[in-house]
């Protein structure tokens, strides 16, 4: 059975009309193409919706039944239509984001509370994931697209995944006040690695100790994570670093970004340079897969609401310029020469 939109609301018009020549006037259309349209709808039913008299057009004894099915269908197109336009038009939509829990708490909570009051139609629902897992959550569709570390990227991701660098940030030392290298006003790797350490960098032996090895030396390095009298923890997310370093047992390392949690700790962050070592942060997506208009939405608004925050001096976000974003680094982590105040390399 095909049974259009079009047929349905010619029915209507007449039933309610009660004729052909005011009904074909509320729709704008001729009396003979309306009577047409819902003779095809009779054929198609396989029964006679009117009864047609000189005088007027009644419903039907089986018309009056369908009559409020046909009511109730378009009632459901129109809803269907306006929660459409709805979408289309940032109304409402629900946006599932994965996120590492550092990126979530620094970042991406304070976006989400100012687009609420922008977009209030609008559902954000925050993934927390596991650095090492937040990739599997995004190829099994659970969210939309996630916002973490650009340089978890690995083969096993191949094309199906696009990434999208948003900026770049710092890493730097955190400790409780009473550290011994808290009265520094800047620290060494090589101080870092001789010292109790908090690990919470998945990519800590595969990307971030070839950067500090080429600036060292294989051998300091070698020597100082050989070093038995030296407790190292590894950890599996920030929060747990950032509570381990206060209870006073080792320094951590975290980007600048995560200072409001870390803060949030007690603690303290320090410049940590030779080598300067960065984090880049991507917002990663699915290939071939388009983002629904909620979706696009929330990732446009998070992309201007860093502008926003990256103007601030401690935000600690380098935002990467559009030739950058648009073409993936190789690796997020590397010597960045520093910059004097002079705007000499040093």
């Amino acid at each position: 059975m095909n049974v259009s939109m079009k047929q349905l609301r010619a029915f209507v018009a007449v039933a309610e009309h009660q004729s052909f020549t005011r009904a074909a006037a509320a729709l704008h259309s001729t009396q003979s193409a309306l009577s047409l349209t819902v003779k095809e709808l009779e054929e198609e039913i396989g029964f006679r919706l009117l009864d047609r008299t000189t005088r007027q057009v009644v419903l039907s004894e089986s018309g009056r039944e369908f009559h409020r099915l046909a009511l109730k269908l378009l009632e459901e197109f129109r809803n269907v239509v306006q929660n459409a336009s709805d979408i289309a038009m940032l109304k409402r939509g629900v946006v599932r984001v994965g996120a590492t829990e550092a990126t979530a708490c620094s970042l991406i909570v304070p976006a989400i509370a100012a687009y609420r009051e922008a977009r209030p139609g609008i559902e954000v629902q925050l993934v927390i994931t596991l650095a090492s897992s937040m990739f599997h959550a995004l190829r099994n569709g659970e969210v939309d697209y996630i916002i973490g570390p650009e340089s978890l990227q690995d083969a096993e991701q191949g094309s199906a995944v696009r990434s999208e660098p948003l900026f770049r940030s710092p890493v730097r030392a955190w400790c409780a006040p009473g550290h011994a290298l808290a009265r520094k006003p800047r620290i060494e790797w090589e101080q870092m690695l001789r010292t109790d350490l908090i690990i919470p960098a998945m990519d800590f032996s595969t990307r971030m100790v070839p950067a500090i090895r080429q600036h060292l030396g294989a051998g300091v390095v070698e020597r100082s994570l050989a070093d038995a009298g030296i407790t190292r923890r590894w950890v599996t997310n920030i929060t747990a670093a950032l509570s381990m370093a206060r209870a006073g047992l080792g320094i951590t390392f975290a980007a600048e970004y995560v200072r409001p949690l870390a803060e949030a700790f007690g603690l303290e962050g320090r410049p940590l340079l030779r080598p300067q070592l960065d984090r880049v942060v991507a917002l990663h997506a699915r290939t071939g897969r388009s983002l629904s208009p909620a979706a696009a939405g929330f990732a446009d608004f998070f992309r201007d609401h860093l502008r926003r925050v990256s103007r601030e001096a401690a935000s600690g976000m380098i935002l990467l310029p559009e030739e950058e974003r648009k073409a993936r680094p190789a690796a997020a982590f590397g010597h960045r020469p520093r910059r004097t105040r002079a705007g000499q390399v040093g």
